[in-house]
């Protein structure tokens, strides 16, 4: 009997000094460090740690850090609850008895991704229980507040509809724009038509930035994107459009969304004439130097360059050598004098140079 209190006081003292390895691994998940964890918990797993199969199978089940694979997830709990570990046991049971619970189990540990799914089934009336918006909205906000991006557009999406919150559109396109920064091509593209007030082809002080979020939707190949951003491109001026281009190469996923309002917009409610280029380059106005235009447009294809930059103003093709031109788009660096067109020469179907 001493002989076996001393083999666990050793024990206890080494988990002390070398700390647990499952510990590091709950922690990790629980900072949504799901590499590290994953690491952690698959040797565990395999050596039959019932604990570390729980949370395995729930980063399979919710695909954190992992592709999302149901089934391998729930046979991991399945198994974690045969080995007797109380938390796998209940998890197991609430997911026999209605799925919603054992969403709710995991939602109400703080997983962004359950909470998430809470939201949903609320919200679409789904898992066993009837629409309750104003639940649903109190889940997905959980969520949305943690970062998760879809969780976002779906409070989005409710603040549009007055589901279970105020009816808001400035609301549902900060929700939007929260997605949209994290750079996702979905959030780009609601959150630049939702700042489209009523119609896109109506100026209004947020229309550079709807272009420049719809530019990047459509970069991502985000559907239907391409011709909001068109319908706004087509009542913006030539530097106007160079601002909002210029924004959208510079940007990085992760980072805020510059400022581009407009000086000043039309009340009449009809789109107002473009402007011709001025010959000199405004240092308020942003467009794109030469070496920025060069660096977005060598090497792409031409459907790549329009969706960065848009389409060009004249196109020529002269026994098979096709060139683009762009009117009033670049700038000399040096002078600030705004170039009155620059040409893009293709090879094999590759922008290859330019002419300026």
């Amino acid at each position: 009997m001493k002989t076996r209190i001393l083999v666990f006081a050793f024990a206890a003292i080494f988990l002390s000094a070398c700390g647990d390895p499952f510990e590091k691994g709950l922690n990790a998940y629980k900072s949504r460090d799901f590499k590290t964890a994953f690491d952690i918990f698959t040797p565990l797993s395999e050596k039959g740690d019932a604990r570390a199969k729980l949370r395995l199978g729930l980063m399979y089940f919710y695909g954190l850090g992992v592709e999302v694979d149901g089934r391998r997830g729930i046979a991991l709990i399945e198994d974690a609850a045969k080995s007797g570990d109380i938390n796998a046991i209940s998890y197991n049971k609430s997911r026999e008895v209605a799925t919603i619970k054992f969403y709710e189990k995991s939602a109400s540990e703080g997983l962004a991704e359950a909470q998430k799914y809470v939201g949903f089934c609320y919200d679409k009336g789904d898992c066993g229980v009837s629409h309750d918006y104003k639940k649903s909205s109190q889940w997905y906000q959980k969520a949305a507040d943690q970062g998760l991006a879809d969780a976002q557009i779906q409070l989005g999406y409710l603040y549009l509809q007055g589901k279970g919150v105020p009816i808001s559109a400035a609301s549902a396109a900060e929700w939007f724009r929260k997605a949209a920064e994290q750079g996702d091509a979905l959030g780009q593209k609601l959150a630049g038509i939702t700042y489209c007030q009523s119609s896109c082809v109506i100026k209004n002080e947020n229309s550079l930035l709807s272009y420049m979020l719809l530019s990047l939707a459509t970069a991502a190949g985000s559907e239907d994107a391409e011709g909001f951003r068109d319908e706004v491109g087509s009542v913006l001026s030539p530097e106007e459009l160079a601002r909002a281009q210029a924004a959208a190469v510079k940007w990085k996923p992760g980072t805020p969304f510059p400022s581009l309002k407009l000086v000043s917009v039309s009340s009449s409610g009809s789109p107002p004439k473009r402007a011709e280029p001025e010959s000199r380059r405004d240092p308020q106005e942003g467009g794109m130097s030469r070496d920025e235009f060069r660096s977005v447009v060598i090497g792409k294809t031409g459907e790549q360059i329009i969706n960065l930059i848009g389409r060009p103003d004249s196109t020529s093709d002269m026994g098979g050598r096709v060139s683009w031109s762009y009117d009033g788009k670049t700038y000399d660096p040096v002078t600030g004098k705004i170039d009155r067109f620059v040409i893009v020469v293709f090879q094999g179907g590759i922008a290859a140079r330019l002419i300026l």
